[in-house]
């Protein structure tokens, strides 16, 4: 179907680099107030637990489909497949050990690096005073990430492997998470306070009228 298919396309041209550039918008705040240790923790019982538990799951899913494709349905010829595969897919929920990987290296930066991240908020805050070349920054960045999958006709949903760092499209959705990451955390810290306020509904920007 031609309408699908220009739908898909489109919705496969932003939606995974936003949900990556979302969760980078809280990381750095919440490393902030939590620090590394406890930051970690904390994504590794929300994300690496469940991601663990479903790739070890992924098998039982996938046999399903084997079941009404392979000429041998059986349990054993299908295990031999699997293993066959020299990795282990883990599913529609790869992204999970992306963006765990993700938070490791900022709560690793922030550990260990401050100075480091110190000098990075130092050039980001530069660019904010000059929002419209930030922003055309980012654009050619993100077209340099983007353009060279879409010629290789990879979907930007293929990154499947429990190792998704031999995936090129990790690259693109690691530049919309620290694209998020830096910038909140280049920003005034009454800016992102008034920020999230905002966004919570407790602060004035968020309360209703009487």
């Amino acid at each position: 179907m031609v309408g699908f298919d220009l739908f898909a396309f489109f919705n496969d041209t932003f939606f995974m680099s936003l949900m990556f550039l979302l969760s980078g918008l809280f990381v750095w705040p919440s490393l902030a107030r939590k620090g590394g240790a406890r930051f970690l923790r904390n994504r590794v019982l929300r994300l690496g637990v469940p991601f663990g538990v479903m790739a070890l799951l992924a098998p039982v899913g996938y046999y399903a489909a084997y079941r009404v494709t392979a000429p041998d349905p059986s349990v054993p010829a299908f295990w031999r497949e699997w293993v066959s595969l020299g990795m282990w897919p883990s599913g529609p929920l790869w992204f999970i050990s992306a963006l765990l990987a993700f938070d490791g290296i900022a709560a690793g930066l922030h550990r260990f690096a401050p100075a480091l991240m110190e000098s990075i908020r130092r050039r980001t805050s530069v660019g904010l005073r000059h929002p419209a070349a930030l922003f055309a920054i980012l654009i050619f960045l993100s077209a340099m990430f983007y353009l060279p999958l879409r010629v290789r006709r990879r979907k930007l949903g293929d990154c499947r492997p429990v190792f998704p760092a031999k995936q090129p499209c990790l690259a693109l959705f690691g530049l919309f998470f620290w694209r998020a990451l830096l910038l909140v955390d280049a920003m005034p810290s009454s800016a992102c306070s008034r920020r999230r306020a905002a966004w919570r509904g407790t602060g004035p920007a968020g309360r209703r009228p009487p």
